[in-house]
């Protein structure tokens, strides 16, 4: 999926059994079904954890801005690129 076609009226939730973890300044996601270990930064692991809970896009965007400099715009490419991998990697889905 690529950040175009993600839809910002859509809410987003990560995967129930995704297990996630901060170790020292670095956040760790594993997936459970395939092994896979990532990791992410600051800004992901603040994304990762609000999606804890089904969340719009508009809603990260919005927390993301209360904690940050950068414009509304730059925070929204940033969410639907990441959003995207997270889709992509089967760590996240789409709630209907």
């Amino acid at each position: 999926m690529t950040p175009e076609n993600i839809a910002i009226d859509k809410q987003f939730v990560l995967r129930q059994d995704v297990l996630v973890d901060q170790i020292g300044d670095e956040c760790v996601v594993f997936d459970p079904t395939t092994k896979m270990v990532f990791t992410v930064n600051q800004t992901g692991a603040m994304i990762i954890n609000k999606l804890r809970q089904p969340q719009l896009i508009a809603t990260l965007v919005e927390y993301l801005a209360s904690c940050s400099s950068a414009s509304r715009d730059v925070i929204l490419r940033d969410c639907e690129a990441f959003l995207a991998i997270l889709l992509d990697k089967g760590l996240a889905t789409c709630v209907e």
